[in-house]
This record gives C-alpha cells, structure tokens and sequence, in this order.
C-alpha cells in the first residue's frame, strides 16, 4: 500500500522531483569522495566523472529491479523506427557535424593540437557513453517510469508525464551556470532549454520503441558531436574564426520535438503504455470498444 500511495496522484510527480535532486546531489558526492581520496585526479575530470556514471547507473538498475520496473525491449524493429523513423533527422545532423568536426581536427589541424589529441577523444568518448547510460537510466527508466507508474491515463496525461520529464532533465543542466565557466551566460541558458527540448523527445521516443538502447545511443552521439564541434570551436577562436554551434543545434530540436508531438499524438494509448501497463492499457481499449 505505502508503494501505491507514493506513485498516485501527486505523489508520482514529487517522487519524480526527489529522485532528479537524489541524482544530482549523490553524484557530486561521489565525485567528492573520488577526489578527496586523490587529489591528483581533479586534473582527469572525466575519468572521474564515468567512474560516477558508472556507479549511478549500477545503483539505478539496483532501484529499478528492487521497484519491478520495466527497462523495456530491444528488438530490431525499435532500432529501425527510433534510429531510422523517428530520429533521422537527428541522425543525419549528428553524423554530418562529428564527422566535420573530426575531419577538421584530424585530417586538416591536427597540427594545432597537442600530441594527446587522440586520447582526449578516446577518454571523451567512455565519458560520453556512461553519460549516455546514467542520465537514460534515471530519465527514462526511472522518472518516466515512476510518472506512468500503473497508468491507464489519456494521452494528455501522458503527454504531461513526457514534458515533466524533459523539464526535469533540462533542469538537471542548471548546474552547468555554475561549473561551466567557457560559455557565456546566453549559452547556458539556450543549452538548459534545448535540454528540455531535448528530454521531452527522448522520453517520447523511449515511449513508442521501449529500447532504452535507442535513446541511449542517441544521447551519446548528441554530446559527443557537441564536444567534437567545441573542440574545433577552441581552435578556430584561436586563429580568428569562430560559430556557435548550440544555434546550429536549435533548428534541428525543433524539427524533433514536432515530430515528437506528432508521434505522441498519432499514437494510441497501449502503444505509448510501459512494462505491465501495457496489457492493462489494452484491456482497458477493448473494454471501451465493447461498449
């Protein structure tokens, strides 16, 4: 009974609140520890960092299980429609900027760089696959989870529980004002509503694929493009040249949240249903179709 009053009404969207907060306060204190252990390690930041995203991510699988919560599926036809359907248009810009930006650092200004280079991309690219899998884990698996907890809800309500997710995870990013001290105040703001925008179609995709893989895959090739494109960002501000890539990124988050509502709109319920939910979801259907 105590587990059903927590996730009703309300309560679903507190818990879903509390948990955001527990993320972001359990990884610095883990980070904390890691560096007040050894000092030195404060200069490998993102060594560090995937040792933390790796310990949430254990610790969210272990809170899942313990709750019977659904991680979903992984079937070739979510990979298909998430990746080729809904995302192709991420994908496409995704593929285009990383592989502009590596060209341009690797195979026309390597020379501007130090002889690191290589392991910096190679550490940058673990960093942003634990991201990937931490932040996945506790938006998708656990907040959207919590929110549909037993839900035979109406679209609008889900449609509710998609967007509170997505401003849960463009929250998140508040803490970027505060540590991030290259970009400028603009920056920071745009990237915690692109963020927002961001969240909001994951969630919808995790929805209607039930792979967590996919939004994973999808999380990690959006970071690891911003990173690759500030890379050359840092260069080009060197020797005179410079674009802001995050106004590069705002057409595209716009053309992936229509395509979100739409989705979300076009689908039926059961479709959009988790784990157990869905069978109930579906009796519920059949049961308004007979009267």
């Amino acid at each position: 009974m105590k587990k059903e009053r927590i996730f009703s009404g309300k309560g679903r969207y507190f818990f879903a609140i509390i948990l955001t907060l527990m993320y972001c306060i359990y990884g610095t204190l883990i980070m904390s520890i890691i560096i007040n252990f050894n000092h030195e390690l404060v200069n490998h930041y993102e060594l560090v960092a995937s040792v933390v995203n790796i310990v949430i991510a254990v610790t969210m699988v272990a809170i899942l299980l313990f709750l019977k919560r659904d991680f979903g599926k992984v079937t070739l036809k979510s990979y298909v429609c998430g990746l080729g359907i809904y995302a192709l248009p991420m994908m496409l810009f995704m593929l285009y900027y990383c592989f502009e930006a590596t060209r341009w650092i690797f195979f026309e200004h390597v020379a501007l760089y130090t002889t690191g280079i290589k392991n910096i991309f190679c550490t940058s690219l673990f960093y942003y696959i634990t991201v990937g899998i931490a932040e996945e884990l506790v938006f998708r698996c656990g907040i959207l989870n919590c929110l549909l907890y037993k839900t035979n809800q109406s679209k609008k309500k889900i449609a509710i529980a998609c967007i509170c997710s997505g401003v849960l995870f463009g929250m998140m990013h508040l803490m970027g004002i505060f540590t991030d001290t290259e970009s400028t105040l603009e920056n920071k703001v745009l990237t915690i509503i692109l963020a927002c925008c961001i969240g909001f179609v994951f969630a919808v995709i995790f929805l209607k694929t039930k792979n967590l893989v996919v939004v994973v895959i999808l999380h990690f090739a959006w970071d690891f493009t911003t990173f690759c494109n500030s890379e050359m960002i840092r260069e080009k501000y060197r020797f005179g040249g410079s674009y802001n890539f995050i106004y590069r990124q705002i057409p595209i988050i716009i053309i992936m949240t229509i395509i979100a509502i739409i989705v979300l709109c076009k689908s039926k319920r059961e479709q959009l249903a988790l784990g157990q939910n869905s069978t109930q979801a579906k009796e519920l259907e059949n049961n308004m179709q007979e009267m």
